[in-house]
């Protein structure tokens, strides 16, 4: 990567990317394990970032998603996936006792 593409791209860029965009954005739980696809971060991203730099943040998040899994690890991002996949499909506690949920909202406070 050029030297000018890792100052545009730094750490933080691609972080906040990752965490607001195509894991965290108000779409992503629209599509498959709750992540962006490839080809619509790409399209999404052409008016900040140019679908070069959208090609090498995404192929970054593959790479952190890669590491994750090789470290049995997770992220928050996660966790908050994994809480709205059971209770879209009443399982677990729920579904024992028997109990519809539904959830409008899920707010989070980083502190």
């Amino acid at each position: 990567m050029s030297k000018k593409l890792r100052n545009k791209l730094s750490p933080a860029f691609i972080w906040t990317e990752i965490m607001s965009v195509i894991k965290g954005g108000s779409t992503s739980q629209n599509y498959i394990s709750n992540v962006l696809p490839r080809h619509i971060y790409e399209k999404e991203k052409n008016i900040t970032i140019t679908r070069k730099e959208a090609r090498v943040v995404y192929w970054v998040y593959l790479q952190y998603e890669s590491w994750k899994i090789q470290s049995n690890a997770f992220d928050f991002l996660d966790v908050v996936g994994h809480i709205l996949y059971y209770t879209k499909r009443h399982v677990g506690f729920w579904a024992y006792w028997k109990k519809s949920i539904q959830i409008d909202y899920l707010i989070v406070d980083e502190v």
